[in-house]
């Protein structure tokens, strides 16, 4: 009786440990997933801190090639920043021009022509500028999500490190970064991801039943699902175009 107490006590314990396991791998995944989000996220968000350097460089007349963000501009900073000051930047340039205009001209006809033509464009812009502030404050709101996510998958990898191995460093823990301030955005190549698991790939993942377990893991977090890269590059995209527009508004003539 006392074996099959133990038998069925050493059936559970088994069962436990596994989904452990389990649990273990799925949000060591998710951190990975949480990972690269906030990650493009971030670069998304400099990219945007770039272009407001741009505009306040435009507002005093500096050299655009003289223009990079500076360690004293920090993510905080972008944070608080208004947009209603671009809004305000591009109106200027867009009176000082009309005001150009009407004196080398003296046409009273064609500077009313030119105001209403003007006012126009300042609608306009006004309008993709509002709808780029609504865009910009879902990335802040998804960043700070993203950010909630990782602590939480990075406490649960940590929790279950130290539980199988109290002694040992844990090895998933996330340290600090500190990122640079200026960002290079790469492409992103999702040709070889694919929701959908091809003969050959079943193959090839039956060849490599006999590598380490830390290899398998490892080639597992690599594989970030296509939708997730998708959305990575729609939001890259968005970022781009409303920067040229931005750029476009502000140097037309």
């Amino acid at each position: 009786m006392e074996d099959d107490d133990e038998i069925v006590t050493m059936a559970g314990s088994d069962t436990q440990d596994g989904h452990m396991r389990d649990l273990y791998e799925k949000n060591r995944k998710r951190l990975k997933v949480a990972k690269a989000y906030a990650e493009q996220n971030r670069k998304l968000k400099e990219r945007l801190k770039q272009i407001r350097e741009q505009v306040r460089a435009m507002k005093t007349n500096a050299p655009l090639a003289d223009v990079s963000p500076t360690p004293s501009t920090t993510a905080n900073d972008f944070e608080n920043w208004d947009i209603s000051e671009l809004v305000e930047v591009i109106k200027t340039l867009s009176n000082a021009r009309l005001r150009n205009h009407s004196q080398t001209n003296g046409n009273v006809v064609e500077r009313k022509q030119s105001e209403t033509i003007n006012h126009s464009k300042d609608a306009e812009t006004l309008s993709r500028l509002q709808d780029a502030e609504r865009k910009m404050a879902q990335l802040r709101s998804e960043n700070e999500k993203l950010r909630k996510d990782m602590e939480f998958y990075k406490e649960k990898v940590d929790m279950f490190s130290r539980a199988s191995n109290p002694s040992a460093r844990t090895k998933h823990s996330i340290p600090s970064e500190s990122f640079p301030d200026s960002v290079r955005i790469p492409p992103l190549d999702i040709s070889q991801t694919s929701d959908t698991v091809s003969p050959d790939r079943e193959q090839q993942r039956e060849d490599e039943s006999n590598k380490s377990a830390h290899e398998n893991v490892r080639n597992e977090e690599d594989q970030i699902p296509a939708n997730i890269l998708l959305y990575v590059i729609s939001e890259l995209s968005m970022v781009h175009a409303e920067r040229e527009l931005t750029m476009k508004r502000v140097k037309e003539p």
